[in-house]
């Protein structure tokens, strides 16, 4: 019994002096990163070590997503200390198991043939949990759902009643994302015959050479009214505004970051107000771009209805934005987690509201947000549980205008 003993007591100080290690490893690179932008946390000189780190804080991530799904960002200036403990007991009892069950392994008979057994079996156990888990986060990475939603708009007027918006977001053109998908959502786009179409931004990853690919998928965009868009932090990433203007020149696209236009009673578009219009405005990025929520609205008369397109939600959530009425916000940014596993819900998401705004249809502080789940992929080309999503509106008056 005390052999026995001792053992585990083995095994535990190892464990122990293991978990402490990693978990220092995440601390001290979260600390040293946290305040860094958010651009040099992906693809800064030091990214790579804190993407590492968050990675080895999975255990603790599930443990505060079962708890807690309200949680915020996965690492904040509060919570360092919450996944260092966290992440302590998590790998402390997770190496703690794996050490019993090598020793498990190693007292089984040593004959050779049983040897052999064994190793077949484990690798065949490992092998098949390899694909199957290849298999199962990428299962979702191009099955775009076409999501219908109807869109109330006080004083719609009524020729503007039955006008088809479509949003999109975070098409990312990049290493994971190819050209043929973005034709297929282009015709999927177009089967729909929208009048308006909206992309929240993010059109490319990594490389400003693919605004080039983008404008290519934009001219095959069949819109009757208006393409409208706003800049992603991706985008901003990658040279910003004068780079996607220069390349999307030929697409039609009108840019809507801290500025708003007009979509007449005729169906045209205007940079005037006109009795009976509708008001299209954005803000820029809240990462990388400006939120200017004052040169957005203003001067729009106060009567006419009201769409507001950002790329990131959270902008609903800025002490300004309810200075001017809004009646919605149309956003991405988010993926919709761009995984989401059964039980646990989003594991990681990209905004500071927890599950607030991660997708579908949120009440800000002020006015109603929609958060559209992207057509593409970041950081790693999985997607699984948070399907891809073109969403069609179908502009309507709402009845009750408070």
């Amino acid at each position: 019994m005390k052999e026995l003993v001792n053992k585990w007591r083995g095994d535990m100080r190892i464990a122990v002096m293991l978990a402490a290690g990693i978990s220092l490893y995440c601390f001290i690179t979260n600390a040293l990163t946290i305040n860094a932008s958010h651009e040099d946390k992906i693809f800064g000189s030091y990214g790579i070590f804190r993407q590492l780190s968050i990675a080895l804080s999975f255990p603790s991530v599930v443990v505060v997503r079962i708890w807690e799904h309200g949680a915020g960002n996965v690492l904040s200036n509060d919570d360092l200390w919450h996944f260092l403990c966290l992440n302590f007991l998590s790998y402390t009892l997770l190496f703690f198991v794996c050490l019993r069950l090598y020793r498990w392994w190693t007292g089984l008979p040593n004959d050779p043939l049983s040897k052999r057994r064994r190793c077949l079996l484990l690798g065949a156990v490992a092998g098949a949990g390899a694909v199957g888990s290849g298999l199962y986060f990428r299962k979702d990475i191009d099955t775009v759902e076409v999501v219908r939603q109807p869109l109330p708009l006080p004083n719609l007027h009524p020729s503007l009643q039955g006008l088809k918006l479509i949003l999109m977001a975070d098409w990312h053109r990049g290493p994971f994302i190819g050209m043929d998908y973005l034709d297929r959502v282009a015709q999927l786009c177009n089967a729909e015959k929208p009048d308006i179409v909206c992309i929240a931004g993010d059109y490319i990853y990594e490389d400003s050479k693919y605004f080039a690919d983008v404008n290519t998928v934009l001219k095959r965009l069949d819109v009757s009214v208006a393409l409208l868009g706003t800049l992603g932090n991706h985008d901003h990433w990658q040279g910003g505004m004068p780079v996607a203007q220069a390349a999307f020149a030929s697409s039609g696209l009108r840019f809507l970051d801290n500025r708003h236009l007009y979509i007449t009673p005729q169906r045209t578009v205007s940079d005037e107000a006109v009795p009976g219009a509708l008001c299209v405005a954005g803000v820029g990025d809240c990462w990388s771009g400006i939120v200017d929520f004052q040169s957005a609205l203003q001067g729009v008369p106060e009567e006419l209805p009201r769409i507001m397109l950002s790329h990131n939600p959270d902008a609903a959530e800025r002490p300004d934005a309810g200075r001017w009425r809004t009646d919605v916000m149309l956003a991405g940014h988010t993926h919709g987690g761009q995984v989401s596993l059964p039980l646990l819900g989003t594991v990681l998401v990209t905004t500071q509201y927890g599950d607030k705004y991660v997708e579908g249809w949120a009440q800000g502080p002020h006015f109603p947000v929609y958060t559209n789940r992207g057509i593409g992929m970041t950081v790693l080309p999985i997607r699984c549980g948070a399907r891809p999503e073109i969403t069609v509106f179908t502009l309507e008056e709402r009845k009750n205008n408070v």
